[in-house]
């Protein structure tokens, strides 16, 4: 399948993946996060650094992202949902994001999101295990966690399920609801609902590869 439409088939599969995650319960949810980020740092250590190092820095927007800042919110998920998480030793948040309350959690999750390379990324993995678009019934974890907000982001959606927007706290996934005019809109604060894609605007179980 060529380039153009192997994209278009992903994107369907994430779509799909985001309208489940809604109607998915918090402890069902919580599970999906934990496995997205643990496939996501599989995936990273499959393709390598540029320096020849398997694993991506924790201190980096996408390290603090995959083993900090999502493992805590599948954490409050589950936690809601009666479960406690089971966290890897290399998972552990340390006492700045686990004391944060919500509107600190967004900001956090938003701005690793906004300023890390996931787009390059999800590139070099398709491009490493799927370059053809010969395995149609998958999308890789890294493209789900660079996707689009306005488009179904799987952690926009978990983290607005515990932690919605608020008026009085700007941030990454608020502003671009904001400004898109896409979402729902409850008092001003926007997220992802089906039907609001960018795509749209402008003109159940999801799979993800397994890096075990």
């Amino acid at each position: 399948m060529d380039r153009v439409n192997g994209y278009q088939v992903i994107d369907d599969l994430m779509e799909y993946a985001a309208r489940l995650a809604i109607d998915l319960d918090d402890q069902s949810l919580g599970h999906g996060m934990i496995d997205l980020a643990r496939s996501a740092r599989r995936e990273i250590e499959a393709i390598g650094l540029k320096d020849g190092s398997r694993a991506i820095p924790q201190n980096s927007y996408e390290g603090m992202l995959l083993y900090k800042l999502i493992p805590e919110l599948a954490s409050r998920l589950m936690k809601g949902g009666g479960v406690t998480m089971m966290r890897l030793p290399d998972e552990l948040p340390g006492a700045e994001i686990s004391t944060a309350d919500g509107d600190q959690l967004r900001f956090l999750i938003g701005n690793c999101i906004e300023h890390a390379s996931f787009d390059l990324i999800a590139e070099k993995v398709r491009d490493r295990f799927d370059r053809h678009y010969q395995n149609m019934q998958t999308f890789f974890a890294c493209e789900a966690v660079d996707r689009n907000p306005l488009q179904g982001n799987l952690i926009e959606i978990a983290v607005s399920r515990i932690h919605p927007a608020t008026p009085a706290h700007r941030d990454y996934f608020s502003r671009l609801f904001s400004l898109s005019g896409h979402g729902t809109n409850t008092d001003q604060v926007h997220t992802w609902v089906p039907g609001h894609s960018a795509s749209e605007a402008e003109n159940g179980e999801f799979e993800m590869a397994n890096f075990n």
